[in-house]
């Protein structure tokens, strides 16, 4: 397997959706000291949980599941 660098990751991170977003997020929350991917991804969510509140107060549709729903709905189970 060949190892790729942190743009690419980077860059396929931005490709997620937003439940592997979360996903991905939730499984690596448990480091003791986060990484820079797991940065980079945490910056990510902020960014489309801002966008998703700009296009619910613009009127827009989603595209993917919204990032907050998948939140919430993790945090009541």
């Amino acid at each position: 397997m060949e190892s790729i660098t942190l743009e690419q990751a980077q860059k396929n991170i931005d490709k997620f959706n937003n439940q592997h977003l979360y996903n991905f997020i939730k499984q690596r929350q448990c480091q003791d000291e986060p990484s820079n991917l797991l940065k980079y991804a945490i910056d990510v969510a902020n960014d489309r949980l801002a966008k998703e509140c700009a296009m619910l107060w613009s009127g827009k549709r989603f595209k993917d599941e919204p990032l907050q729903r998948i939140i919430d709905r993790y945090q009541k189970s």
